[in-house]
């Protein structure tokens, strides 16, 4: 099983970087699924309106919180539109087709 992680930085559209994407093999217990065959996807996205301000290692941290505890929260805007070329690149990565691989928070699978 590969262990790597992806880690991509999203930017506004004033290159500002805002959040935060993370991909990595996740042990899930689905019927019917081998555990291997799924990858989870966390975020994190910085509000600067509340005072917030953009850390590479806080985004991370709260990246990885939120891949591994699967809490079904609003995905920003921003977030959902960087993901979809961020699951392409990580079916490439994982060799794994991309409707396995889960946005956490998001209600549907990608």
């Amino acid at each position: 099983m590969n262990n790597k992680v992806l880690v991509q930085y999203v930017k506004d559209k004033h290159k500002k970087m805002r959040g935060v994407l993370v991909a990595a093999k996740m042990p899930f217990h689905l019927e019917n699924v081998q555990a291997e065959e799924l990858v989870s996807i966390g975020w994190s996205y910085t509000n600067f309106k509340a005072g917030d301000k953009f850390e590479k290692q806080r985004g991370i941290d709260i990246a990885f919180g939120r891949m591994h505890s699967a809490t079904n929260r609003r995905v920003p805007y921003q977030i959902k539109r960087e993901s979809k070329k961020f699951i392409d690149r990580a079916a490439k990565y994982y060799k794994i087709d991309r409707k396995k691989i889960i946005l956490v928070g998001d209600a549907s699978v990608i």
